[in-house]
């Protein structure tokens, strides 16, 4: 008898994955998932700093315009003054400011930008962040008057950094 011509005989086996191998491609999606979400949040928030720069650049614009524009030759002060001490009058008086630049045409500032308030002290960089976010439709930022009556200090978040940290600050007109 020839062996040569018998076949082989075929065994038909599957080979499927094991759950070892499934296991680590979930875990390796996973890792890849946790940097991109890490990376999203990073570049989320660099975007809203990047927005918070702008807006406070259009207010020193606005604001370095209105004394011109209003024919008044000084920056728009709120009637309730820079030492409001209470939440209240500081918006209020964030209020009188924002309507102060937006009542010259030439110096009106985009309808999602607001003063939150007036202050005396140096806000938190939380506390920034709480004006900047007080209201879904508006941004909201800091101002303090110098005390020559020629300039305001714009007080911002900075959205990457500490909450206890020092608001980032713009400086408009002359201040000492």
């Amino acid at each position: 008898m020839n062996l040569d011509i018998i076949a082989p005989a075929t065994t038909s086996k599957t080979r499927g994955f094991t759950i070892v191998e499934l296991l680590i491609v979930i875990v390796v999606i996973a890792i890849l998932a946790a940097i991109v979400i890490v990376a999203y949040n990073g570049m989320q928030n660099k975007a809203k700093n990047a927005q918070y720069q702008a807006d406070v650049t259009t207010i020193v614009k606005k604001s370095e315009i209105y004394p011109y524009a209003s024919g008044t030759n000084a920056y728009p002060l709120a009637s309730s003054g820079p030492d409001a001490v209470t939440v209240t009058s500081q918006t209020a008086s964030g209020s009188l400011l924002t309507a102060g630049i937006n009542f010259v045409n030439e110096a009106k500032l985009p309808s999602n930008v607001v003063i939150f308030g007036v202050t005396t002290g140096t806000p938190t960089n939380a506390q920034a962040i709480t004006a900047a976010t007080a209201n879904s439709s508006a941004r909201g930022y800091f101002v303090k008057y110098c005390s020559t009556g020629k300039g305001m200090y714009i007080y911002y978040p900075d959205m990457t950094a500490a909450a206890s940290a020092t608001a980032p600050v713009t400086t408009v007109g002359t201040c000492p």
